[in-house]
């Protein structure tokens, strides 16, 4: 995990709790080099919208380490936060199925 990547997460919980954020929506984009996870994250009652990105770097890394980085950062976001997966991120890897049963009850 890069410093700035943590910065940049720290800081959009941080604005999370000040807005009462609870949930958030995550899509993944594949670029050239990197590969590039999105965050979206609206108050319930109140129009607020933060966004936050987190970065991979895909240089010397197969598909296997790639995808175990992006389960490492959801598995880390579920810790503070209720993960909508959206697009990119559909495949049942990425799944928890212990929040998912909450969030349907």
């Amino acid at each position: 995990m890069s410093r700035v990547n943590q910065v940049r997460y720290k800081n959009f919980v941080q604005q999370a709790n000040g807005a009462k954020i609870f949930e958030i929506h995550a899509n993944r984009e594949d670029k050239t080099s990197t590969v590039v996870l999105k965050l979206n994250g609206r108050a319930p009652r109140g129009k607020k919208r933060i966004t936050a990105e987190w970065t991979i770097s895909k240089t010397d890394k197969d598909e296997a380490a790639l995808n175990g980085e992006v389960k490492a950062f959801l598995d880390m976001a579920r810790k503070t936060f209720v993960v909508h997966r959206g697009a990119g991120l559909e495949d049942e890897q990425y799944a928890d199925p212990e929040q998912e049963a909450k969030v349907a009850t």
